[in-house]
């Protein structure tokens, strides 16, 4: 009993794993439940670039942006004072790009900020610089702005599916609680989930389905679920929601003419 245990320890090392009651994380081999991630500070600067450039992506539930100018203009602000910025969580795709799991309002603001969007407002401890853009500010603001570090955790993209999506759902503590397609959306969102998402869209589905206003992606789980019985149905194992991402990573790359190919009934009657 003693030597298993040891042998245990020795494949979880250095990893302490706190017991957990979900099935999801317990059906998978202890070896694979560590959590691979990467700390950074990256500049202001380097943040804005990456988005500029589309490297880091929002997932779709994730693109409301609800921030007023006050509140984004305090951040700024923030910025120039050097007061600590929450950290920025991440989740890194199979393309390597960053899909953002937390902190998009304060990306959002950066991004929109230093692209001259808005003036600064509402500042209580530099008030001289309201009504300020980027493009008016002293360039050594904008250098100062530049130059400061926001914390960034990555989870890295070899961390199990499960277990990301098990920390993604610990990291939901927004006002409106997430549900499992839209968490599911968020990690390592590829072709086979945007082809999906693209169905779940088409106005033949929605008459179909009677999902008319579908804005918690109801849609999209239900066709996922249809394509992963119709597939795999002899893998099933509970729970559902870890065997749809099983059936999600193993067809992640894989779009519309897989779809059409291999589940031909619903696709052409969905985009007929």
């Amino acid at each position: 009993m003693t030597t298993t245990v040891q042998q245990l320890a020795d494949r979880l090392f250095p990893i302490v794993i706190a017991e957990d009651d979900e099935a999801e994380v317990r059906n998978i081999p202890p070896e694979q439940r560590r959590l691979h991630t990467e700390t950074a500070d990256l500049t202001v600067g380097s943040l804005h670039g990456l988005m500029t450039s589309g490297k880091i992506e929002v997932p779709e539930f994730q693109r409301g942006y609800v921030w007023t100018r006050t509140q984004a203009s305090r951040l700024i602000e923030s910025l120039i004072i050097q007061c600590p910025i929450p950290v920025v969580y991440f989740s890194q795709s199979m393309n390597n790009n960053l899909i953002v799991i937390d902190g998009n309002q304060r990306l959002m603001s950066i991004k929109l900020y230093l692209n001259d969007a808005f003036e600064l407002q509402g500042l209580t401890t530099y008030p001289e610089l309201n009504g300020y853009s980027w493009a008016q500010l002293d360039p050594r603001f904008r250098d100062h702005i530049n130059n400061r570090t926001i914390r960034c955790i990555t989870i890295l993209k070899d961390t199990h599916p499960q277990i990301k999506f098990d920390v993604f759902e610990r990291l939901n503590t927004g006002s409106v609680k997430l549900n499992g397609q839209e968490l599911r959306h968020g990690i390592n969102h590829g072709e086979l989930m945007r082809q999906i998402d693209a169905l779940a869209k088409v106005d033949r589905w929605k008459s179909l389905s009677g999902i008319k206003n579908d804005k918690r992606m109801k849609g999209a789980e239900l066709i996922l679920r249809y394509f992963a019985f119709r597939h795999w149905r002899a893998s099933y194992s509970k729970p559902l929601s870890g065997f749809l991402d099983t059936f999600r990573v193993r067809f992640e790359n894989h779009g519309w003419a897989f779809l059409r190919m291999r589940f031909p009934p619903i696709a052409t009657r969905i985009m007929a």
